[in-house]
């Protein structure tokens, strides 16, 4: 056999012998610390592994280069150099792979190597080898790092706790669901059956708290690694900090001074027939289902695209001949991204059988793409691509009139959880939590609008707390302690929006609303006079009436999933994320990304996720930073998230106007240019 000689990447290997003893010397040397403590049971296991890695290594010696350059031929990869072929030979034998072997972890490893090859026939060259090589060993030593946590010892229920080297055991005793006395809390008598909120000690470990544990598994979606504040959350000095802010109050007017919260308000869904109100039979859905939703979305779109930006009719992608116009989804790679140089377009079976074409962008001057996306193209077909000229990229669903109350004004309060903060006991409410229920009673909104996750499971490292009836409790006191505070004591109305990262309820996006069963523990005490029509559950995502006012609702993070996913030119004087909001609004979709990042029925979501009208108010919480801008008419607000990590987060407050009689429809479609107020604060 050939030396090989690349720089470092590949060890020389003479001969199948020397790559056996190599094998050998490199198991014995990975237990040399503890080869004196060793069994014999230890020892016959290690012998038995050392005689099955001959037997393999063996095995692979035997490979011919037929064998390889035909396993590869048969995927159109094509192996034309002798040192590529000799540096594959070379990996069969260290790593201990035959060529179907081989073959199959390259196509596993060099997924996007492979999407981005534009020739059907794949040159190998010695550089994927290099890269192959690096990625292979780099899973291999992710899958052999041990895990950190340890069992400590088994709860009367027989569930075992977890916990890191540097925590300590501490007792993990959850408090009986149906034992307890009466008690008061929230100035309300408890039934008798159920224990007080928050009564007795939820006693679980968390090891963060106690000073240890891998922060690296419970990151959110934002990719940034939490870092554990140097400032308590009780000692903050930033309380309600002002981040962003959009438009004013009436002069002579400020938060203190407005009307308190004792009037009855209408929320109700904008279009009952398209808010989910109940769980469906969800995954069920036939890929015929998914195909017709997605070819439905085409057509819609395409049809009003054609009004709106005066589109002759479209032409298939592959047409060619004259300027013409054509209309489609855009398709991902293999990896689920974009790539500017290789574009393609589908079309829509009803018009052109779903024929998909490639798109030339490189004339475009600005375009801002994602998969999924439904856009029109002005160009014209060659034999080699559809050149564009321009991009139609949707358009906004059709505005509607504002109809407030002339006489009363309208203060909302937005919050999107997680309400606890990374390392916080479980045996009182979560200070976040805690610390909005301060500001409420001090600012007594008319409405207040709560978004999932309540509970973050990320941001604990306790197993015996991700129990599901350890988090359900958890939960129900959670919003018992909500719904006490702000419609027993306040009379406020309060709605409940569930998310796809929350462990209590359906994680099938789009998400059925609550019920008051989920949330509460003795449902009969809350179905007096004093909450009839005040505690509002909503599908995820919704679209509400709100005295007249069309607010958009959906707490999934499509503002970082979109970021990841699009692809933009010529974009320098937009905001990117509020674009991101903005293809909401032009989709006329809460969740136009397809494939979805979060698990969804495709079919459902076509139906319940659209957004039929031009809400005056749609709030996209996201990981990433908050803003408030208006875009096409519309009100878009990020207020972030409750609590980040280690630290608090942010919430929203908004402040509405009376209305007033107008002659011009045009003009009472928009908040924008009214004496409103929209405000990102921190906790």
């Amino acid at each position: 056999m050939k030396t090989i000689s690349g720089g470092g990447f590949l060890s020389v290997i003479r001969s199948p012998r020397q790559a056996i003893c190599q094998s050998i010397r490199s198991v014995y040397r990975g237990a040399a610390g503890d080869a004196a403590n060793w069994s014999r049971d230890t020892w016959e296991g290690q012998r038995d592994c050392i005689l099955s890695k001959c037997s393999r290594m063996v095995k692979v010696t035997e490979i011919s280069d037929d064998d390889l350059r035909e396993e590869f031929l048969g995927m159109n990869m094509k192996i034309d150099s002798e040192t590529v072929l000799d540096a594959m030979k070379v990996l069969c034998i260290k790593l201990g792979l035959d060529p179907e072997a081989l073959l199959e972890e390259w196509l596993a490893l060099m997924v996007k190597d492979i999407a981005k090859s534009k020739t059907q026939e794949r040159i190998i060259t010695e550089e994927q080898v290099k890269a192959f090589q690096l990625a292979f060993e780099s899973r291999k030593k992710a899958e052999e790092t041990p895990q950190h946590s340890t069992p400590l010892s088994k709860t009367p229920a027989g569930r075992t706790q977890y916990r890191t080297p540097s925590s300590a055991p501490r007792s993990s005793t959850k408090p009986a669901l149906n034992a307890g006395t009466p008690s008061t809390f929230g100035g309300r008598q408890q039934q008798e059956g159920g224990p007080s909120l928050w009564s007795g000690r939820i006693d679980f470990d968390d090891g963060i708290g106690a000073g240890g544990g891998n922060q690296q598994q419970h990151l959110r979606s934002s990719g940034k690694k939490p870092e554990r504040s140097s400032v308590p959350f009780s000692a903050r000095q930033n309380r309600l900090e002002v981040t962003a802010t959009l438009g004013k109050l009436p002069e002579g007017l400020t938060w203190t001074q407005l009307p308190t919260a004792s009037r009855q308000l209408k929320v109700c869904p904008k279009d009952p027939s398209s808010c989910l109100s109940q769980p469906y039979p969800a995954m069920f859905v036939k890929f015929q289902e998914v195909a017709l939703a997605l070819n439905n979305n085409i057509d819609d779109l395409g049809a009003e695209m054609t009004i709106a930006h005066s589109l002759p009719d479209y032409s298939a992608p592959t047409s060619i001949g004259d300027a013409t116009a054509t209309l489609g989804r855009l398709l991902p790679d293999l990896d689920g991204t974009l790539n500017p140089r290789n574009l393609w377009l589908q079309s829509s079976s009803t018009f052109h059988n779903g024929v998909k074409g490639p798109l030339d962008v490189e004339l475009t001057p600005k375009f801002s793409l994602f998969p999924g996306q439904v856009i029109a193209c002005a160009g014209h077909g060659n034999a080699r691509a559809f050149a564009v000229n321009d991009i139609f990229q949707g358009v906004p669903p059709p505005a509607v009139k504002i109809n407030l109350s002339q006489t009363d004004t309208l203060h909302i309060v937005v919050a999107c959880g997680p309400f606890n903060i990374m390392g916080e006991p479980h045996d009182a409410p979560p200070e976040p939590l805690q610390e909005l229920v301060r500001y409420v009673k001090e600012s007594k909104p008319d409405l207040v609008i709560l978004l999932g996750p309540f509970i973050d499971p990320k941001l604990t490292q306790d197993e015996a707390f991700l129990a599901q009836d350890y988090v359900e409790h958890y939960f129900r006191l959670m919003m018992e302690l909500v719904i006490d505070e702000f419609v027993g004591k306040l009379r406020s109305h309060v709605v409940l929006v569930p998310s796809a990262g929350q462990l209590v309820g359906t994680p099938i996006y789009p998400i059925p609303p609550y019920t008051l069963d989920d949330c509460v523990r003795n449902p009969g005490l809350y179905n007096g006079p004093d909450y009839d029509g005040r505690i509002i559950f909503v599908p995820e995502p919704a679209l509400l009436n709100v005295n007249g006012l069309v607010v958009g609702l959906t707490s999934t993070d499509i503002i970082s999933h979109l970021c990841q996913k699009e692809v933009a030119k010529g974009m320098q004087g937009d905001e990117r994320l509020p674009r991101m909001a903005g293809h909401l609004l032009q989709q006329q979709s809460f969740y136009p990304l397809y494939p979805t990042e979060v698990a969804a029925d495709i079919a459902a979501l076509n139906v319940y996720a659209k957004i039929r009208v031009r809400p005056h108010i749609l709030i996209t919480p996201s990981d990433m930073k908050g803003f408030v801008k208006i875009l096409h008419g519309t009100v878009c607000i990020n207020p972030e998230r409750m609590a980040k990590g280690f630290s608090g987060g942010s919430f929203a407050r908004i402040f509405i106007p009376p209305g007033k009689e107008d002659a011009d429809p045009a003009a009472v479609t928009s908040l924008e240019g009214k004496c409103s107020l929209f405000e990102i604060l921190r906790i």
